[in-house]
């Protein structure tokens, strides 16, 4: 699993414009690529985080590659 963790600094005032606009571009267009997991928004006073989570590429090929054990 792969996490992406953002910090933005957002004026007050302007905070609930960027988390629409955010929502409705990057998680609309995130949501079509094969393994976006999910995302999540945290607010504090003087900082907005996004984080995204998608599926590893070894999570992708697992079962994909052959073992090596024992050899």
């Amino acid at each position: 699993m792969i996490i992406k963790l953002l910090k933005f600094e957002i004026a007050p005032h302007l905070r609930e414009n960027f988390i629409h606009k955010d929502t409705q571009i990057w998680t609309t267009a995130l949501a079509e690529y094969p393994g976006f997991l999910g995302k999540e928004v945290w607010i504090q006073p003087q900082r907005s985080y996004i984080s995204y989570t998608e599926q590893s590429q070894l999570t992708k090929t697992k079962g994909k590659i052959p073992s090596f054990e024992g050899k």
